[in-house]
């Protein structure tokens, strides 16, 4: 060939160590066809006809032989878009698997990282996102997670709604017509929202763990869990602090047989009334809840709120002093173990009513 160089005939059709047989012949006539291409020369007509005339007829069945054919025929761009297509490259996950068509309850990627928008909030998310593989005599070995991953994308296209997740999970089945029937979505992340401060007026952030499931099986389901931190009082070790306080009552004023003036009182208090104080924590709450039909994405907020509101002494974000003696009276009134807090949680979310069903963890 002109640009590519010459190409012997003798070396396609002689065999033995010195000549090229079947498909090295195969590949030496593709090289020298990218060869001219590359130097964006087209190649003359006797050109082709002699590569043409060099395809070995007994190694390739008709559709191939045309296939190259018409591969040496085209322009340059032709020429190379055939050489890349996708569509010729083996495709291994399409063939018969070798477990005897065996079902896969789930097969799919997970911690995928996406920009997702969750109750206009923006969060950085991890996904998880996979589907089923059905038994069959003609099981494929594995699904295409390309798709799934591509298909993923939807999500970052505008806010989370169960509608646009129950798009997502549709398309994931339509990508693998006949193999699957069951997908499944889960987001995990913080959201960040602004609470404001008990007193003071003051506004900052607080982030809350949560877990956004969507699942589509004979219908569409979609849990929400989310984590809610909270301060609790001991109601034990309040009930020993106050008995410690009575004892150094009666040890300071058990003698006087004089009434005692209201201001001795107070000054006693603010001085020596907690000789033992009780002990405070942090816990958390998590609240699993299933999302009913008609329930938007914003259900994480008013998940939060309902929350907040049972417990009655929600962590606090910017603390002034009068927000701080405000949360101290929050957690004396509110003295509770955690089977009280969980108690609370289950009155109320009896009544939410974007709850179908819900689960309480602390």
């Amino acid at each position: 060939m002109a640009a590519g160089g010459d190409f012997p005939r003798s070396l396609a059709h002689e065999s033995g160590p010195a000549g090229l047989t079947g498909y090295f012949a195969v590949i030496v006539m593709l090289y020298s066809a990218i060869l001219s291409v590359q130097d964006m020369t087209k190649p003359t007509r006797a050109e082709r006809e002699k590569i043409l005339a060099m395809l070995p007829e007994d190694y390739m069945n008709p559709v191939q032989q045309d296939y190259f054919r018409r591969l040496i025929r085209h322009e340059r761009q032709e020429v190379l878009d055939h050489i890349l297509c996708p569509g010729m490259l083996p495709d291994i996950q399409s063939t018969k698997g070798d477990g005897g068509g065996e079902s896969l309850s789930w097969v799919g990627m997970e911690q995928i990282d996406l920009p997702i928008d969750i109750a206009g909030r923006p969060i950085s998310a991890k996904v998880n996102a996979g589907i089923n593989l059905l038994r069959s005599p003609e099981a494929e070995k594995g699904i295409h997670m390309s798709r799934l991953y591509l298909l993923l994308d939807e999500l970052t296209q505008g806010e989370i709604t169960p509608a646009l997740l129950q798009h997502v999970l549709k398309a994931f089945l339509v990508s693998h017509q006949g193999r699957s029937d069951e997908a499944s979505i889960e987001i995990s992340g913080e959201l960040l929202l602004s609470r404001k401060s008990l007193n003071s007026n003051h506004s900052d952030w607080k982030a809350y763990p949560l877990t956004l499931s969507a699942e589509l099986r004979q219908s569409f389901s979609i849990t929400l869990k989310v984590g809610i931190p909270y301060s609790s009082t001991c109601p034990a070790s309040a009930a020993l602090s106050r008995h410690v306080a009575g004892l150094q009552f009666s040890k300071d004023f058990g003698n006087r047989i004089d009434s005692l003036p209201v201001a001795e009182i107070a000054d006693w208090l603010v001085e020596k009334g907690m000789p033992a104080t009780p002990h405070s924590q942090r816990s958390w709450a998590w609240v699993n809840i299933r999302l009913n039909q008609s329930a938007q994405s914003q259900a994480v907020i008013a998940l939060i709120d309902y929350a907040e509101v049972a417990l009655g002494t929600a962590v606090q974000t910017v603390v002034k002093r009068s927000d701080e003696q405000t949360f101290a009276v929050a957690n004396g009134q509110n003295l509770m173990f955690c089977e009280d807090a969980a108690r609370r949680l289950n009155n109320i979310f009896r009544c939410a009513p974007f709850c179908e069903a819900f689960d309480i963890r602390g």
